[in-house]
């Protein structure tokens, strides 16, 4: 074999070496690549199956207050049931709390009773009308 034969094997081996040593570095940076997506992958796996405990959690407690809430509202509504017969029961028997149980309220009171639930600052503003608007203290009295 010739010396130029030789030199351009040894070229040709020496392109495939570096050919090589490139493709073993572009495989090696995929690789470091395919791991971070992998570990990104991981991490979106944990936070996901958190959120999902977090919820069931927050679902069982919900369903905890609900039960509590439910078993407060029933015994709230014995009790109700229980006074309103007693109620019942004393109106029945004695003419006297009969007669005052049949006396018509007073008119503030009949209003008082007839308008809805306010359950805020917002609710009774509203419910409030402007003649009947109160006075900023320390205003004396309106003349």
């Amino acid at each position: 074999m010739s010396i130029a034969a030789r030199i351009g094997a040894a070229l040709v081996a020496l392109l495939a070496v570096a050919a090589a040593v490139f493709y073993v570095r572009e495989l090696r940076a995929e690789l470091a690549e395919s791991a971070l997506q992998l570990a990104g992958a991981n991490r979106g796996i944990v936070d996901r199956d958190d959120t999902i405990k977090r919820l069931q959690d927050d679902a069982a407690e919900k369903a905890r207050q609900q039960k509590q809430l439910d078993s407060t509202r029933a015994a709230i509504a014995s009790q109700l049931e229980t006074v309103l017969t007693e109620n019942r029961r004393l109106k029945d028997e004695n003419a006297e709390i009969r007669a005052w149980a049949d006396t018509p309220l007073p008119f503030d009171i009949a209003r008082l009773h007839n308008t809805p639930a306010q359950t805020g600052a917002d609710d009774y503003a509203a419910a409030v009308s402007d003649r009947a608007a109160l006075h900023a203290p320390g205003d004396g009295p309106a003349h």
